[in-house]
């Protein structure tokens, strides 16, 4: 930290030298796909680095198996958005929106912040997945980086991704992430995960959200937690093409029947039970089945949450603004 000193009235003023130019960023997921996170390679091409030198710079930004690190240039306050991802969606319909979470934060110069910014599924490749199917969005975080290991972090945001959703998407549908801090239930009723963990799932091979500390449930189609590397669930070739969202979205690993996975997010969203048949007074394969949207974390002043339909479409983001020096 590079300070330089001055009195007034007897009481010492310091002014901290920024360690580089900032006034504000939007970090985005450096269009990945799927269930693993940008390099750091793809990011510095698509970043606009014109009058960002530090985005050059691995002191100030790097990014490591997906995940972001931002160095904070200056001791102050600044405002932090996140965005969830939007859960795949089955066909014509859009799958579950994200949360945005927002607040404001008093950072230290040269503490270094973890971003991973969620990102959404893809819908089946073909007429015939169409509606069968379709994986979670992946959750957004902001941590500061106090540890080597991610067990040790200081969580200050969480955005939810949207659950997967069938042809017939309901009104304000729990496929939405929250913005408390609870993941939603699937329908029908596979719950959302609390306290950081993963949700449920009532079939092995169609797999929850993850939270922030546990992966969501699904033997082979969980997502996976933040703190083991925000993994989204694995690749389906027909229903989830690219996988769960990264950022702990649930992905179905098999399609003979229906299933939906849950958002990732602080805690995970539930999966649904394989589903199959028709669904009453509906056309054949218009499913209005859903997983659930993953829950979503804020320690932030100034708080914003929003989501159900003012929620986040597309992929996640995390925007960092310089409010003012200390």
């Amino acid at each position: 930290m590079i300070i330089s000193g001055a009195t007034i009235s007897g009481i010492d003023i310091y002014d901290e030298k920024p360690l580089y130019e900032f006034v504000t960023w939007t970090f985005t997921n450096g269009n990945s796909l799927g269930q693993t996170g940008p390099t750091i390679t793809n990011l510095r091409i698509l970043y606009n680095t014109t009058g960002n030198t530090w985005i050059n710079d691995n002191s100030y930004f790097n990014a490591v198996n997906g995940i972001q690190y931002w160095t904070v240039p200056r001791t102050g306050t600044y405002t932090i958005t996140a965005r969830g991802a939007q859960g795949a969606p089955a066909t014509a319909t859009g799958g579950g929106r994200g949360a945005i979470m927002q607040g404001d934060f008093n950072l230290i110069q040269g503490q270094k912040l973890q971003i991973l910014v969620g990102q959404e599924g893809r819908p089946p490749t073909t007429a015939a997945s169409y509606g069968n199917s379709s994986a979670g969005g992946g959750g957004s975080f902001v941590v500061i980086n106090t540890a080597t290991t991610v067990a040790n972090i200081d969580l200050l945001l969480a955005a939810g991704g949207g659950g997967g959703t069938g042809n017939v998407m309901l009104s304000n549908s729990a496929a939405n992430a929250s913005i408390g801090l609870t993941g939603r239930n699937a329908y029908i009723s596979q719950a959302g995960g609390t306290a950081g963990m993963g949700g449920t799932t009532g079939t092995f091979d169609n797999g929850a959200g993850a939270g922030f500390w546990g992966n969501g449930a699904g033997t082979a189609g969980g997502g996976i937690a933040y703190r083991f590397g925000g993994n989204g669930g694995p690749v389906q070739p027909a229903y989830a093409p690219v996988g769960g969202g990264f950022g702990g979205g649930g992905s179905p690993t098999q399609g003979l029947f229906g299933r939906w996975s849950g958002g990732g997010g602080y805690s995970g969203g539930g999966a649904t039970t394989s589903i199959s048949g028709t669904v009453p007074n509906a056309p054949a394969n218009n499913w209005p089945y859903f997983g659930g949207g993953g829950g979503s974390y804020n320690i932030g002043t100034n708080q914003i949450n929003l989501g159900n339909a003012s929620g986040n479409f597309g992929n996640g983001s995390v925007t960092i603004t310089f409010l003012t020096a200390a």
